[in-house]
């Protein structure tokens, strides 16, 4: 948040050297984030501790919402997206955070070993014919032109701590955890990932996923049922008097405006959070695009 701040120049100016270096900065730490964060997902599915949270999804809407986080990535490269949907889609009952970080992981691995001026699609197709049954299933395919992978290799594909060793692979950052997570969490699912490949001509990862109901998984409210979570109280509901207030709010709640005559007067933003690092990153940039804050 820091580093991106200075990026933004919200804490002065830099000249275009030290940009270079908080960039660095940035993409190293985003680097090492996603890193932590696949570790974790990993630790939890092997102890048996990783929870699905599943609600009824529009797929439409979720794939658009995927691509989207690899459209700048895409247009550096040249790279054209193009996504193919049925008119009518069935609401799936699935983690939609899940599965959203399994199609963001499939299309920045395709748009990353796509070469510049290459073509990435996902494509929805529904019903898909399993021959195991009458279940009807949604298959989602992401389909490149990049630089494929070889017979000998497919079977390591989804390992953990496994990269294919290729000259375009060297010049990118990974993990080589993603796809072992994409198996782990389709898999938990109920659903099941396939590859095919050619090297040097491209490849196509296919989710399946169920149409059946999976178990629905609510928030417990405070008597312990699994109600609907009540709207949130405006912030002077829940604290009528700045005494009533949790410490750390109050010193704050003078520095906002209370005017409302004000037609110029930005809306204040509360800051909740145990962490003062975060806090004072989101003050500062908050502040220095105009906005009043509380924390």
């Amino acid at each position: 948040g820091m580093s991106e701040g200075l990026t933004e120049q919200v804490y002065g100016s830099l000249n275009p050297q030290q940009l270079r270096c908080i960039e660095v900065i940035a993409n190293s730490g985003n680097h090492l984030l996603a890193l932590i964060d696949d570790i974790l997902d990993l630790a939890k599915i092997e102890a048996g501790k990783f929870e699905l949270y599943c609600t009824p999804t529009n797929i439409g809407e979720l794939c658009h919402d995927s691509l989207s986080f690899v459209k700048q990535q895409s247009s550096q490269k040249g790279i054209q997206l193009e996504v193919i949907l049925p008119s009518h889609l069935p609401n799936l009952v699935v983690d939609e955070r899940r599965i959203r970080q399994v199609l963001i992981n499939l299309l920045s691995n395709a748009v990353k070993f796509t070469p510049a001026d290459g073509r990435v699609s996902l494509e929805v197709t529904h019903p898909v014919a399993t021959g195991t049954g009458n279940n009807a299933w949604i298959q989602i395919a992401v389909t490149d032109t990049g630089i494929g992978i070889a017979p000998e290799n497919l079977s390591r594909l989804f390992q953990p701590f496994v990269q294919i060793d290729h000259a375009l692979s060297r010049q990118t950052k990974g993990t080589g955890l993603g796809l072992n997570l994409v198996r782990e969490i389709v898999e938990l699912h109920g659903g099941r990932v396939c590859v095919s490949s050619e090297s040097n001509v491209g490849s196509r990862f296919t989710v399946d996923l169920p149409c059946g109901d999976l178990p629905l998984i609510l928030p417990l409210a405070k008597d312990g049922s699994a109600d609907d979570i009540a709207a949130i109280s405006p912030l002077t509901q829940l604290y009528p008097s700045e005494s009533d207030a949790p410490i750390g709010l109050t010193g704050s709640l003078s520095r906002v405006s209370t005017d409302r005559s004000n037609p110029n007067r930005q809306p204040p933003i509360l800051i909740v959070d145990d962490d003062r690092a975060t806090i004072e990153t989101l003050c500062d940039y908050l502040e220095a695009k105009g906005y009043n804050t509380i924390f």
